[in-house]
């Protein structure tokens, strides 16, 4: 075993995280033990001898690899996968407006549009890409601010997409990131239409807190959000849902969020949608938390929900 090249030791918060630029994946170590991993790293047979579990993590991070690994072939691969790609996502912000004010947005939300110029040059683009790059599989994602204060953007530019891809045989897939309070039956129609399958949806916490940091110029979001997933799942049966929930310290020691999402969202859906919880980036990752993730995620998976991915993005020691 050697070292990885591409290994980086960062302070954050009175511990450090070890990175590895090539998996992209890390651990976060206290101060205590910090030069103890230094040594492991440096010193793989002593690590596998005094904590082979630990070894079995630094393998699995990419800190530690085979002799015989050569990261420079592995990055010129990735490369040529990257510029060789027969898959093409494109992200679009059709504005920067939004609704809500939530306290961690790291957005400035400017009431800025995108004007029909901007989207003929997107038309454009998309035409010359997907030609010029052999692209045989296409995605759109909007994004923002709020997408949907943008609808007549969405459907300008995905009529468009849906109408060259469909010509040249390219495969065309489309979903939004949306805080759902401007979901309607009409909208939900045409978003059928338009061939928007794949959504994210952010709760924050139960309806009390939610309520707090997601409020439309202050009237409540909590039910509007939740019964407009209901309105997706009944119009379009394809809709793949994504239930983020975002939580902090407060909203992460009750368990009222599965009951009160369960209040509003019929059995007959639940299995169009998958939770994802997530940490406001704002607070710190403690090792305790992952127990009570795992509880929660278990809870709506026994109620019939799917389970995106559990809270263990982060390892603390």
């Amino acid at each position: 075993m050697k070292i990885s090249k591409y290994n980086y030791c960062i302070p954050f918060e009175n511990k450090y995280i070890f990175f590895n630029g090539i998996s992209k994946k890390f651990i976060i170590v206290s101060q205590s033990i910090k030069d103890k991993v230094d040594i492991f790293i440096n010193n793989s047979a002593l690590c596998q001898k005094q904590s082979p579990l630990f070894f079995q993590k630094l393998r699995e991070i990419g800190l530690i690899i085979e002799d015989n690994v050569n990261e420079l072939d592995i990055i010129r691969t990735k490369h040529l996968q990257y510029k060789n790609a027969e898959h093409y996502l494109l992200i679009i912000l059709p504005t920067y407006s939004c609704n809500f004010a939530c306290w961690y947005c790291t957005q400035n939300h400017k009431e800025e549009f995108m004007t029909s110029e901007t989207q003929e040059y997107i038309k454009n683009h998309i035409a010359k890409y997907l030609l010029n790059n052999h692209i045989k599989r296409f995605e759109l994602s909007w994004f923002g601010g709020e997408p949907l204060l943008c609808f007549s953007t969405i459907k300008n530019i995905t009529k468009f997409a849906q109408s060259f891809c469909m010509k040249h045989n390219i495969s065309f897939s489309n979903g939004i990131t949306t805080n759902g309070y401007f979901i309607t039956e009409e909208y939900a129609k045409e978003m059928k239409e338009l061939e928007i399958y794949d959504y994210q949806i952010t709760i924050d916490g139960h309806r009390e807190d939610h309520n707090q940091t997601r409020n439309h110029s202050g009237l409540p979001s909590f039910d509007v959000i939740l019964k407009n997933i209901c309105i997706l799942c009944n119009i379009i049966p394809q809709a793949n849902i994504t239930l983020r929930f975002n939580y902090s310290d407060k909203n992460i020691k009750t368990s009222d969020i599965v009951q009160e999402v369960n209040s509003i969202i019929p059995h007959q859906y639940r299995n169009q949608i998958h939770i994802l919880p997530r940490k406001i980036w704002q607070i710190s990752a403690e090792h305790k938390r992952v127990e009570l993730i795992k509880q929660l995620t278990d809870s709506f998976r026994k109620s019939g929900y799917q389970v995106r991915q559990r809270e263990d993005a982060f390892i603390c020691y």
